[in-house]
């Protein structure tokens, strides 16, 4: 239910959304972002659409750069520089 305290994993809402009912969705995305399961499928996808399928295995230190610019809030910016500022992706015909 969306106003008694439901639990989603180890993330629990609120027990009242006050008179904003968007703040469950607000806080819901503020966990999902900050999980590593999230930071490793969005870097993956980006790695796979810029550098093609596959490079994620080849170029494991690439997708830890990535991850850890990710951090806890969801950087994408910080990500794609790391990404794009690649030595690899830089020299790439």
């Amino acid at each position: 239910t969306l106003y008694g305290s439901p639990q989603i994993g180890t993330f629990a809402y609120p027990a009242s959304p006050g008179t904003n009912p968007a703040l469950h969705v607000d806080l819901l995305l503020d966990h999902l972002v900050a999980s590593k399961a999230c930071a490793d499928f969005i870097c993956r996808k980006l790695m796979t659409e810029f550098l093609g399928d596959g490079t994620d295995l080849v170029f494991p230190n690439l997708l830890s750069g990535m991850k850890q610019h990710w951090g806890t809030t969801g950087n994408i910016a910080a990500v794609l520089g790391a990404l794009l500022g690649a030595p690899l992706v830089i020299r790439a015909p």
